[in-house]
């Protein structure tokens, strides 16, 4: 296992795992919009889906202990990735031009630490309940966890969807320049398919972004509400 450790510590083990673990991560999030955007559906429909998954609590678990493993991998062979960056170029370039790079790769590492921070907000306040602990007690009509009134209730609060979407805004600048760099790293680029490798990480990143965003718009907007779905 030694020969594991070195590769994983190495500069290109380093951007394999955070690769690989970003992948993880993106199909999440894709699957999490899925889920979110059922809040147009209506009560039932969303609802319904959060109790299937209350349902299964070994794979709702698994699949949590994994997501917080790859997070964790994510943002330490990020951290690692950029530390031997540096290390390998000690002394800044005078007058360094941007030319290649974009605002969303130089500020990768700044936008995932507060992608990090956002989630762990984001957790606290609808998984866990802990900023509004009147969430527990929501239920609806057939006994199951009021995830509607809940989601409703969290993003009538102006300033709770504001930070929300800014902060899907920076997910989605962060997945930008992550999927090109998945395909690069992993030896996937080749010169016929780069431009529209070049393509498919922002156009993914526009529609999560609207995806995501679209919930909060939707209650602020008064679209969802609690009277009795999407108006």
């Amino acid at each position: 296992m030694r020969w594991l450790s070195r590769f994983l510590r190495s500069s290109i083990g380093a951007k394999m795992l955070m690769a690989v673990t970003g992948a993880a991560l993106l199909l999440f999030v894709i699957a999490h919009m899925l889920g979110n955007l059922q809040v147009f559906l209506g009560p039932s429909a969303i609802n319904g889906y959060a109790h299937s998954l209350r349902m299964m609590p070994g794979l709702l678990w698994t699949a949590r202990i994994g997501l917080l493993v790859a997070v964790v991998l994510h943002i330490v062979s990020g951290i690692r990735v950029t530390s031997l960056n540096r290390a390998a170029r000690p002394e800044r370039y005078r007058g360094r031009q941007y030319r290649a790079a974009t605002m969303a790769s130089r500020s990768m590492p700044v936008s995932g630490l507060v992608i990090f921070a956002f989630v762990a907000y984001h957790l606290a306040h609808y998984t866990l309940m802990w900023v509004n602990p009147e969430f527990k007690t929501f239920t609806d009509d057939l006994g199951r966890h009021d995830v509607y009134r809940m989601v409703v209730t969290g993003f009538s609060n102006k300033g709770v969807a504001a930070l929300y979407i800014i902060a899907v805004g920076l997910l989605c600048s962060h997945l930008a320049h992550g999927i090109p760099s998945f395909f690069q790293t992993l030896g996937l680029r080749h010169p016929k398919f780069t431009p529209a490798i070049e393509v498919l990480g922002p156009a993914i990143a526009i529609v999560l972004f609207l995806g995501f965003a679209a919930v909060p718009v939707g209650v602020m907007a008064k679209w969802v509400t609690l009277a009795g779905g999407v108006g």
